[in-house]
């Protein structure tokens, strides 16, 4: 199950780390719809997380969700507001329709943008993994984070590194884009050898570029 909280500034309360990349992700997609998953502290009891040890956090972009969670002044761990195999609610009547005389009450927070679950991710090693694919593709978390996003793990998958953000042409990107390549931008040279392995140097636009694959892990 998902634990929803209404602030950014809670996650602390409840993990026990964050990374810079998680950081990223928290800053440029919450609140919004995207579930990311963290190493959970004792505050989170296990029956949330089936006796493991991580826990997947979301903010709500609804402000009445936030400012409910706000009040009951804890984490509120939910599913979506449906029966299993029925489609995921975009308005109260949805949930009254389907959930009628076996809940107490629906707070009515206005209809949704979207009728898909949240997009559910892990990060390891700097890259962002997919475990659920939602509103939030690999795309967008490539493009506004300029980490590197994938589906599952790939080993046969390069990833092209480039430690100069200004140098990154338009010109570039649509090689890279015709190459159907993954690339992510690093602040220098020691940060993509902590999280890949070197294959080879390379050049592409007249400029250096540095190709690696993800040291493979479990996920």
């Amino acid at each position: 199950l998902i634990v929803h909280l209404a602030r950014k500034s809670d996650i602390k309360k409840y993990v026990l780390n964050i990374s810079k990349a998680q950081k990223k992700l928290i800053n440029k997609f919450m609140p919004g719809p995207i579930s990311i998953i963290f190493d959970k502290n004792n505050k989170i009891c296990s029956s949330v997380c089936a006796g493991g040890s991580t826990v997947a956090i979301r903010i709500p972009e609804n402000i009445v969700a936030r400012k409910f969670i706000k009040f009951t002044n804890c984490p509120i761990c939910a599913p979506s507001a449906n029966t299993s195999k029925r489609p995921s609610p975009t308005q109260a009547q949805h949930v009254y329709d389907d959930l009628y005389g076996k809940i107490p009450l629906i707070i009515d927070g206005g209809s949704t943008d979207i009728g898909i679950e949240s997009t559910v991710v892990r990060v390891d090693n700097n890259i962002v993994y997919i475990l659920r694919p939602g509103k939030i593709s690999k795309e967008m978390i490539a493009k506004k984070c300029n980490l590197v996003a994938v589906d599952k793990i790939d080993t046969t998958k390069k990833y092209y590194i480039s430690t100069d953000n200004d140098s990154l042409t338009e010109r570039t990107r649509e090689l890279l884009d015709k190459m159907a390549v993954l690339y992510v931008i690093l602040d220098n040279i020691e940060e993509g050898k902590e999280y890949f392995d070197l294959v080879e140097v390379m050049t592409i636009d007249g400029e250096e570029w540095l190709r690696y694959k993800p040291v493979p892990i479990d996920v």
